[in-house]
């Protein structure tokens, strides 16, 4: 699992990928809260999804992480 960086700076009323994901996800009823930025999307993912248990932003690192190879392949969704 790694992070990805911005690379281009937004103009306009341009969004990140992230913030029209949590805004479709309201809008379908699949997300309840809306998280601030992705350090609390990770964490909601990290609760809910076997595969990222115990990984935190931070512990992803510049270098990425493993994730559990029992739990690799399910399915995120």
């Amino acid at each position: 699992m790694q992070r990805i960086r911005k690379v281009l700076t937004l103009r306009g009323d341009t969004r990140e990928e992230w913030r029209i994901l949590q805004e479709l996800g309201q809008h379908l009823g699949a997300l309840k809260a809306r998280d601030p930025d992705p350090e609390r999307i990770f964490a909601r993912l990290a609760q809910a999804v076997p595969a990222f248990s115990g990984l935190t932003y931070t512990t992803l690192g510049e270098l990425g992480a493993p994730i559990a190879a029992a739990t690799a392949d399910v399915a995120v969704g």
